[in-house]
């Protein structure tokens, strides 16, 4: 059995989707209609699923994937920049649920949502870092990132 066919179809595509740099049309969700249809869960509820999850529980790890798109569009819109789109960052976002639900643990008195945006904010950050776009789009800016990076 597959790791991808344990996640269920929509969380393998999100998954998919993050470790990729451009998906193609055919493979895009359509993220705000997901974040629409999926209302978030209570912090208690998503904390008991995200341990139902490390047990091995696939729907639990579907539910906390689509209860978090919402967190994952709003981390997503803090970390735009020139050059990379929304979706993408969408997806990363969401892919770091996944990383999230592995590392989470109860003992630390941290709640799910709370370690799962710490992840998302991460993911976001370095494919920022990564494509090397600079905020703002103005000469001295510009200038001053060329001078940096010769």
């Amino acid at each position: 059995m597959s790791f991808f066919s344990l996640l269920g179809s929509d969380c393998a595509m999100i998954y998919k989707q993050s470790r990729k740099a451009t998906p193609t049309k055919d493979q895009t969700l359509d993220f705000f209609k997901i974040a629409k249809d999926n209302a978030p869960l209570p912090r208690k509820a998503q904390t008991e699923l995200a341990i139902q999850a490390q047990a091995g529980d696939a729907d639990a790890r579907k539910a906390l994937v689509l209860s978090n798109i919402r967190l994952a569009i709003n981390v997503a819109n803090n970390h735009k920049r020139n050059g990379i789109e929304l979706e993408d960052l969408i997806a990363t976002a969401a892919g770091a649920t996944l990383d999230a639900i592995r590392v989470f643990d109860r003992s630390s008195g941290a709640n799910f949502p709370t370690v799962a945006r710490q992840w998302m904010v991460a993911r976001c950050q370095e494919v920022v870092k990564s494509r090397g776009v600079v905020s703002g789009d103005d000469r001295t800016t510009r200038e001053l990132y060329r001078k940096i990076h010769r």
